[in-house]
């Protein structure tokens, strides 16, 4: 606003317009170029830019107030130039208020951003955002743990100590619907062939047993490099005893390709797990998503979904799916202990009715909610978040 209100004030007469516009657009590249390249390197452990940006708007508020030119009554009333440059660097009331406000405004802004890069074990930032390794239950030296996040979105966690470190932590552990499917599934103890879509720091690998094939699906590289241990932080990966395979890119794209060119890979189990952000990849929800699932998953397979989110409830949408493609289902909303595990909820979709009637899964299943009859299945043509806010 007061940018705007600035360039509006310092506009040129008609005549010279087009080279005003110019300018405009100059500066809006400039800006690109300075936030797409310049940023990332000077501000490599979050997006800071935006934090000073507001910093400098309330200067340029207060020089604003500060320096404005007089209305023309009092310009009658100035006696001499030298009263004028007097009157000028007087302070008025309302300059030292408002500088006052800014400096603390600006003592905040910078004591959070302390705060946050101090935490960071690790920060790295791309395109895709800015990731954050940083250290849990420091209070409790038996449970420390490094987690990683992706802004305010925990991507998992792994314990430090060794006895530990194979725990399944986070939304994962045995009692979460991913980890029911894992341990229930009609393949087990067979091997077990298994895609993902996300690989936070892959803590389910650790499920992975001699002769199992997992392999995931991940768009940020930053995400791969971690999990594959970069600074020794996770090691789910790396003492997985699955045969892992990292496809960077997105998934979606991903798994098209591989239809194309290599056939469907054949899972047993298929775990959709990126919707717990705030910024849901809508493509992977779609009908024309699942057909692409579903042609690359066994006829007795298992399609798990994190359907997790503090502001939608995807599950009135995935139900939607489910019906569309005749599959069965089963909520499963597992209370975390805060410790090794968080708050989760997973949808399992299956053609396998046997699979959903066992114990294990029947039992922790959910009712399920009335889908509203206005709720539109998605389709990479149409899609409506507004359809299923909390």
């Amino acid at each position: 606003m007061i940018c705007h209100n600035e360039l509006f004030k310092l506009r040129p007469s008609p005549r010279f317009l087009p080279s005003f516009y110019l300018m405009i657009a100059l500066g809006g590249a400039l800006g690109g170029i300075y936030v797409t390249l310049l940023a990332p390197y000077l501000f490599s452990t979050g997006f800071w830019e935006l934090q000073f940006g507001l910093i400098a708007c309330g200067v340029l508020f207060i020089l604003i107030m500060q320096f404005e030119r007089l209305p023309p009554r009092r310009k009658r009333q100035r006696k001499s130039r030298q009263r004028s440059a007097e009157k000028r660097w007087s302070f008025r009331p309302v300059v030292i208020v408002s500088s006052v406000a800014v400096l603390l405004l600006s003592s905040f802004i910078i004591m959070i951003i302390q705060t946050i890069s101090s935490n960071a074990l690790l920060a790295t930032r791309n395109f895709y955002g800015v990731l954050r390794v940083s250290e849990i239950n420091s209070d409790l030296p038996d449970l420390r743990a490094y987690q990683l996040t992706h802004g305010t979105t925990v991507h998992g966690f792994q314990f430090e100590a060794d006895n530990l470190r194979d725990l399944p932590t986070t939304f994962y552990s045995e009692d979460s619907g991913v980890g029911l499917s894992i341990l229930n599934h009609p393949t087990r103890p067979g091997k077990l062939q298994v895609g993902a879509l996300g690989l936070g720091v892959g803590v389910i690998a650790r499920y992975g047993q001699p002769g199992d094939v997992f392999r995931f699906y991940e768009i940020n590289p930053d995400v791969i490099q971690i999990a594959e241990g970069e600074a020794g932080y996770f090691s789910f990966l790396a003492n997985s005893q699955a045969d892992i395979h990292v496809i960077p890119g997105d998934a979606r794209v991903s798994l098209e390709r591989e239809l194309v060119n290599n056939g469907p890979q054949n899972f047993d189990l298929l775990v959709l797990d990126a919707f717990s952000g705030d910024v849901v990849p809508l493509h992977l929800l779609t009908k024309e998503a699942f057909e692409i699932y579903l042609k690359h998953l066994k006829q007795d397979g298992i399609i798990a979904i994190h359907v997790s989110n503090r502001y939608f409830k995807l599950d009135l949408q995935v139900y939607r799916l489910a019906d569309e493609f005749n599959l069965g289902t089963a909520l499963i909303e597992h209370r975390g202990d805060g410790i090794q595990s968080y708050d989760s909820v997973w949808m399992l979709l299956t053609r396998e009715q046997d699979f959903l009637n066992l114990p294990a899964i029947a039992d922790r299943s959910a009712q399920r909610p009335p889908i509203p009859t206005s709720l539109s299945m998605w389709t990479d043509d149409f899609s409506n978040l507004l359809q299923i806010l909390k």
